[in-house]
């Protein structure tokens, strides 16, 4: 996690998100859960964002992120 936490900033994931057009991007810590929570002002309408229901946009975004490229440092003595 502190790998992810230290890439995975708002100002990363607007620039890997700048297609969206996204005026800010926050992002939430979600303590015990190991995960974080990113909110994206702007850029994404409001047609599904506006919904109660299940958010499809929030999964898409969610896919995107999963090929965030996270570097993960070399070890000594490991190859």
């Amino acid at each position: 996690m502190p790998l992810i936490a230290d890439q995975l900033t708002a100002p990363a994931v607007q620039a890997w998100l700048e297609h969206l057009g996204a005026t800010t991007v926050e992002r939430f810590a979600l303590p015990g859960l190991h995960a974080v929570n990113f909110l994206l002002t702007g850029g994404l309408g409001t047609s599904g964002a506006a919904s109660t229901r299940i958010d499809p946009q929030g999964k898409a975004l969610a896919q995107q992120l999963l090929e965030f490229p996270i570097t993960i440092p070399r070890t000594e003595g490991r190859r």
